[in-house]
């Protein structure tokens, strides 16, 4: 036979609770209205160039490069192997700016290769976030 029952009082520590979610609340209110939404290239769009060296590259010497350049904040990170860099550029796509940003890596002092290049234009970001409101607004009617 059981004698030792545990009781466990969720409901005792349910203002604690409550105010514990309603200061997370603040906090995620009071940080998107300092900090504002950092959209990626599917929602703003832009173009996406992808790069290759033969040894293994600096991502933070290329977007130093880029950012000499003229690039506004340029997202530069290792695609796969270390010698795989994706590069990404929020805006407008423009005419050449795929050779732009070739030319300014190939004065770095390593041989660098031009794999792909992907534009990713307003229209398409626009569908992006229609399809993310309607995911997560099941009943909201565009």
């Amino acid at each position: 036979m059981m004698t030792d029952i545990k009781v466990y009082n969720f409901m005792g520590l349910r203002k604690v609770a409550a105010i514990f979610s309603a200061l997370l609340l603040i906090g995620s209110v009071a940080s998107l209205s300092i900090n504002g939404l950092k959209l990626g290239l599917g929602f703003s769009g832009g173009t996406q160039i992808e790069v290759g060296y033969e040894q293994p590259a600096d991502v933070s010497v290329i977007r130093r490069q880029l950012e000499g350049a003229g690039f506004e904040g340029p997202v530069v990170v290792h695609y796969g192997a270390e010698t795989d860099v994706l590069i990404r550029l929020q805006g407008k796509p423009e005419q050449g700016l795929s050779e732009k940003v070739y030319d300014v890596l190939q004065n770095g002092s390593e041989a660098v290769e031009l794999r792909r290049v992907d534009f990713v234009g307003p229209q398409i970001a626009k569908s992006c976030a229609k399809m993310v409101v309607s995911a997560c607004l099941p009943h909201w009617r565009w």
